[in-house]
């Protein structure tokens, strides 16, 4: 008996076994891929997080960072009113470059008239100076507050501050007026604190003060003791003691961030270009994530609980020196991933302690040559080293805070020169203008 022929549409083909693994293995692949695409990773381990901190009391907003600060409510009402005076003085027409801050360049520069016109305009603003005095003494700076993306009106009031003050610093026709100012600058520096753009103002604002009180110095003070006095208390208060304050805001205004991210009132993009070149779909996060972060998928919530933990280690870091906290600082960024949001967040508390040890060396290099001058009034000349000076600085000579070690100090045939390296031992070394650029040298002449 025949048997029919079976038609070709209804034959089945055969295929090896390894071409059905790799059709399986392919239709796999595209449903991860649509998933990995579609489907956001879990806002859960984020959410708990948040939970956690509320739960033990603590600021998970930059508003409540601000208002649950230790210290007590101060009162700024002359800082808070800067920009309009600022802008009032300019209508009248200021003589001097408003853009780039008076500086003692212009100083030097400029015409009797227009420093006539300069001292007059600054005799009526005597009593809003009064009030930023005033101001300055207060435990903390306070105003109306409403963050929203990094929105801060207390850091243009700082700004105005001290473009406002360093007027008065460079053209007061007295010492004891420009001393004056310089001691609100310094005070105002120290409460310049909370986000990172006002403690950026607060090191702006105090490498001013030590830029003048070198202009005063150098060429030699009338009364230096009492100069001294008047400073040695504000130059003693350094800003690396604050940074770990600062790491411990840097976490709050990353929680923050995230939380207003995740709520849509802030742009993905806003975040996600800081951190790495991905795109939009959570399939190229979760790639990256895979090659570099450790599986964790990039700018998710739970790669920014990672970066909140990350900043959490970093603010326990002592920060007995500078040079030991880089150390330890450089050391645990390298365990992080290339692409994650802990290497976005390391960033900036990186470029704020390095800020910081640059005034922190000013005003060490300033708390030095004010009492070398000292020595001089009082023994006849400057000391031959610094060990000279052990007396005048109960709690030792200060140190170098980028090598550890005393200042370099050297007579010269005119006075006496106080300087830092300016760098650590692995950066390049700087030139002598750099250095001078940087308040970083002081050249005390007899």
């Amino acid at each position: 008996m025949a048997v029919a022929a079976v038609p070709w549409w209804r034959r089945r083909a055969k295929l090896p076994r390894w071409v059905k693994a790799m059709l399986i293995v392919l239709a796999l692949l595209g449903i991860a891929n649509v998933l990995l695409d579609v489907i956001p990773p879990s806002q859960q381990p984020f959410l708990d997080y948040v939970a956690e901190c509320r739960a033990r009391g603590e600021p998970t907003s930059v508003a409540e960072y601000l208002e649950l600060d230790s210290d007590a409510l101060g009162h700024a009402a002359a800082v808070i009113a800067a920009p309009a005076t600022e802008a009032r003085v300019r209508r009248e027409g200021a003589p001097w470059p408003w853009e780039a801050g008076a500086n003692h360049a212009w100083l030097k520069s400029a015409r009797p008239h227009e420093l006539d016109a300069m001292r007059a305009q600054l005799q009526e603003l005597a009593p809003f100076f009064d009030r930023l005095e005033s101001a300055s003494r207060g435990a903390r700076l306070c105003c109306a507050f409403s963050w929203t993306n990094g929105d801060d009106p207390l850091v243009p009031a700082l700004q105005s501050a001290l473009r406002l003050l360093s007027v008065s610093v460079v053209a007061d026709p007295t010492l004891d007026g420009r001393m004056g100012s310089i001691e609100t600058m310094t005070r105002l520096s120290r409460l310049a604190r909370g986000t990172t753009t006002r403690r950026m103002v607060g090191v702006a604002m105090m490498t001013f003060a030590v830029t003048s009180i070198r202009h005063e110095t150098e060429p030699g003070l009338p009364d230096p003791t009492v100069t001294r006095a008047r400073l040695e208390p504000l130059l003693s208060s350094e800003r690396l003691d604050s940074l770990s304050e600062f790491v411990r805001a840097e976490r709050i205004e990353l929680m923050d961030t995230f939380t207003q991210l995740l709520e849509g009132r802030m742009v993905p993009d806003e975040l996600f270009d800081g951190i790495a070149p991905v795109t939009d779909d959570w399939r190229g996060r979760r790639l990256l994530g895979l090659i570099h972060n450790g599986g964790t998928p990039v700018g998710s919530p739970e790669d920014c609980v990672r970066a909140l933990e990350f900043l959490s280690e970093i603010s326990s870091i002592d920060i007995t020196t500078f040079v030991r906290w880089k150390q330890e600082f450089d050391r645990r960024v390298a365990t992080m991933g290339k692409y994650s949001v802990s290497n976005w967040a390391s960033i900036m508390p990186s470029r704020v302690a390095v800020h910081m040890a640059r005034a922190d060396a000013a005003t060490r290099l300033a708390r030095i040559a004010l009492a070398a001058a000292e020595h001089r009034v009082t023994h006849g000349d400057f000391p031959a080293t610094l060990d000279e000076l052990k007396s005048m600085f109960p709690d030792g000579i200060p140190l170098d805070p980028y090598t550890d070690a005393p200042f370099v100090y050297e007579t010269t045939p005119t006075g006496v020169r106080i300087a830092s390296v300016g760098r650590l031992a692995d950066e390049a070394a700087l030139d002598e203008p750099t250095l001078r650029e940087r308040c970083l040298v002081w050249e005390l002449k007899r």
